[in-house]
């Protein structure tokens, strides 16, 4: 690989790199016959069951999974939806603040996302052949660094807007 790339040809790469490993995967995950919701099934609705899947409680509430997702509350509110059409997610409403519903993954979504998750470590063990373990791993600490300044810098974005708003 060039060693000289230009800031906009890193950016390209990178983005290019990315969103085509993602999709990629995913695609994969698709492809399997046994999937619910087959053809359904949104990249972000993945996100969301993975995510619900990591949460230690169990459930989430809908404005945590937003935060969590980095979308918009109303975007989080129709992914759901969309997952509890498919009996993948569930709504729990709280006994003592009937206002407050929580999301967890159903029986049904957990089984879903066990075939996704399979599907896409078998894709990813494709695509990254030749990679050693060493690089991958360097790999994994560069994502999360830039995910972690990714959202250190749409939390400045946010608290500017709330400043200039006021």
């Amino acid at each position: 690989m060039d060693e000289n790339l230009s800031a906009k040809e890193m950016s390209d790469r990178l983005w290019l790199g990315i969103s085509g490993v993602s999709l990629s995967m995913f695609k994969e995950a698709e492809r399997q016959e046994s999937l619910p919701g087959r053809n359904k099934l949104t990249l972000n609705q993945a996100r969301a069951l993975r995510t619900l899947f990591n949460n230690v409680r169990g459930s989430m509430m809908l404005k945590e999974l937003a935060q969590v997702l980095r979308v918009t509350p109303g975007a989080a509110s129709q992914q759901v939806a969309a997952l509890v059409e498919l009996g993948l997610v569930e709504r729990q409403t709280n006994a003592s603040d009937r206002r407050s519903v929580a999301i967890c993954l159903s029986p049904k979504g957990y089984k879903a996302l066990g075939k996704i998750q399979g599907a896409m470590q078998k894709h990813l063990s494709l695509i990254t052949a030749g990679i050693s373990r060493k690089e991958l791993e360097t790999c994994c600490r560069v994502l999360q660094v830039m995910c972690d300044n990714s959202r250190a810098f749409e939390e400045q974005r946010a608290g500017e807007h709330t400043l200039s708003s006021k």
